[in-house]
């Protein structure tokens, strides 16, 4: 800090710090603004809104996805190193660029993958897409939730395979014996941009979260659909419960799910397959 104060003290400078999650990084980087000289300008990104939600900060802007065309571009020139798929790729593009939501750090991996790959393996990452996302853009997205503390993930992962779409006033009900502390869970969500709440009052997350979300399930299950906290397939959780034996109440977020009148289940244990 001290070299820096020396050195740049009065100075017209362009800094740029990017990807600043910890205000301390801010204070060992720039020091105060002040230092600078007129017309100066520090630019700062953050996955993190309280980084930005300083008096010190003149402007804030939050980054939107990119629309549909821009999305279609970059992947492009990453996968066939121009701004348009090739006539025999235009629907495998489209399926991609929805997948990814817009997302360019997926766009960008995706696309660097497919050149010189067979159309059967475009088509074998295509499906894997579509149910987990890719490796390099899981390192990437893990960052923030490994920033959060164990009942903020445990948030995050509800979201993530239950509650996407819900009214959050119906979700903190559902957390309400938890000690989750789920308003100051919100919250920290909303600021790593890791959730949003809607115009329309409902909760919003990207698709390659969700992905990411769900995969973290799975593995801290070992794939063994009977040990997961979270079934976000109601198939899968009905046939769940019909082959577990003795199940007359399933407890859901501190609170009793009583099965005792469910149809499907009675006529099961009639036939033996439930005691």
């Amino acid at each position: 800090m001290k070299i820096i104060k020396e050195r740049l003290c009065g100075k017209k400078v362009l800094v740029l710090l990017d990807d600043v999650d910890q205000t301390n990084h801010w204070d060992a980087l720039i020091g105060k603004p002040a230092w600078f000289g007129l017309g100066s300008r520090v630019i700062i990104t953050s996955r993190n809104k309280d980084i930005v939600d300083v008096p010190e900060v003149c402007y804030s802007y939050e980054l939107l996805s990119m629309n549909f065309n821009q999305s279609l571009q970059l992947f492009c020139k990453h996968a066939f190193g121009k701004d348009y798929p090739s006539d025999d790729y235009v629907a495998f593009s489209t399926e991609v660029v929805k997948s990814t939501g817009g997302l360019p750090l997926a766009l960008e991996a995706i696309g660097k993958l497919l050149p010189c790959r067979s159309k059967d393996v475009w088509d074998v990452i295509l499906r894997k897409l579509k149910h987990v996302p890719l490796n390099e853009v899981k390192r990437k997205l893990r960052i923030s939730y490994d920033a959060l503390d164990d009942r903020q993930k445990h948030i995050f992962l509800d979201i993530a395979c239950l509650f996407t779409g819900f009214d959050p006033r119906i979700v903190l009900r559902s957390w309400k014996d938890s000690n989750l502390f789920p308003e100051e869970g919100l919250e920290v969500l909303q600021k790593m941009s890791l959730i949003k709440i809607g115009e329309d009052n409902k909760l919003w997350m990207h698709d390659q979260l969700r992905g990411l979300a769900r995969d973290i399930v799975r593995r801290e299950c070992n794939d063994e659909r009977e040990k997961q906290t979270q079934l976000w397939n109601h198939e899968e959780g009905l046939e769940m419960v019909m082959e577990t034996k003795g199940i007359k109440n399933l407890k859901l977020f501190g609170e009793s799910l009583t099965l005792s009148c469910c149809t499907i289940l009675r006529a099961k244990k009639l036939r033996g397959r439930l005691v």
